[in-house]
């Protein structure tokens, strides 16, 4: 009996208290109570809301606006934003609360956050993430076009512990005063202890894919460069 009791104890410590899941469609209003058959219609209204241990599912649909969760996660307990069907969501970014900047996504000083299964295309100007600070973090199953305006259109500075999978990545359109194509496309800037793998990276003006110096301990496997129209990649003093 002691036994039994210890391991429902150990159960429940690893189960997320009070985590809840919400819904976001096109067509819903942030007014509801953000069920999948009341859903919330905004990135904003989830962003100010959930908490470590949630999820979000986004219906399919475009979205406008910032993903930028006023929360992080914890071990055990992330926050999660997810398509209902893989590839079928599609952000087309906004003005983010930390910087200024026009993202898809944001994350600033967040851990344990966990992307999955969107389409970033963002309109008009701007690039697809900004990361910064950021610890434990996953991106997965995401593809990415587009980053008009956006010299790095993905970037991450400062972050460890992260997982970048299924990225299907391309077309960063960075453009001269001449209208050539230039600039680079996923970049990671003093970051080490990250995974990147089975991911396709293609079509940048300069390179798709860079580490910068001071990235230490990154393991990238299993993955496609096929720039076409520039170099594959850089690493510098990346060991």
């Amino acid at each position: 009996m002691g036994d039994r009791l210890t391991w429902l104890l150990v159960l429940l410590a690893l189960t997320p208290v009070g985590a809840s899941t919400y819904y976001l469609a096109p067509t819903g209003q942030d007014e509801h109570a953000g069920t999948s058959a009341a859903p919330w219609r905004t990135l904003a209204k989830a962003n100010a809301t959930v908490k470590a241990g949630d999820t979000v599912v986004l219906l399919p649909g475009k979205y406008d606006g910032c993903l930028e969760p006023a929360q992080s996660g914890v071990a055990g307990k992330p926050i999660t934003f997810r398509a209902d069907k893989p590839r079928t969501v599609t952000l087309t970014g906004g003005t983010a609360v930390a910087g200024g900047l026009r993202l898809c996504v944001r994350l600033k000083e967040r851990e344990f956050i966990t992307i999955e299964g969107l389409d970033l295309r963002p309109q008009n100007a701007g690039g697809w993430w900004r990361l910064d600070d950021c610890r434990s973090l996953i991106l997965r199953d995401l593809t990415a076009q587009g980053g008009l305006g956006s010299y790095v259109p993905a970037e991450a500075t400062n972050c460890h512990y992260c997982r970048f999978e299924k990225l299907d990545i391309s077309r960063a359109l960075q453009l001269d005063a001449n209208g050539h194509v230039v600039g680079n496309m996923f970049g990671l800037n003093r970051c080490t202890h990250n995974v990147i793998q089975d991911c396709r990276f293609g079509k940048a003006g300069h390179n798709p894919f860079c580490l910068w110096p001071d990235c230490e301990y990154n393991v990238v496997r299993r993955c496609v460069f096929s720039c076409v129209w520039g170099r594959n990649f850089e690493f510098f003093t990346a060991i």
